[in-house]
């Protein structure tokens, strides 16, 4: 479920907005996080890690540095689940 919306420019990365977009969530509600893999930084990745808040970011890619089986089955994973919450909100 969809429980806050941070608006940047246009020439803002959408990696820069993750903090922004949780700290509007309330406390109670803050579990878990699903995004695509263009929130994927380390930046991200900490800040989830010492909010105690499940990371659910789609791995990515690197040159030289294909996904593991393991990242693959977890993106599919967190694609599935996209996706679902995409429809209910269409819905």
């Amino acid at each position: 479920m969809v429980e806050a919306v941070h608006t940047t420019t246009a020439s803002e990365h959408d990696s820069r907005g993750l903090e922004e977009v949780v700290k509007k969530v309330p406390k109670s509600k803050k579990q878990e996080v699903f995004t695509d893999k263009g929130y994927k930084v380390s930046d991200n990745d900490a800040y989830l890690k010492k909010h105690k808040i499940k990371n659910r970011i789609q791995h990515k890619a690197h040159r030289n540095k294909p996904l593991t089986s393991w990242e693959i089955i977890f993106n599919k994973l967190i694609s599935k689940q996209r996706w679902e919450l995409k429809e209910h909100l269409e819905g």
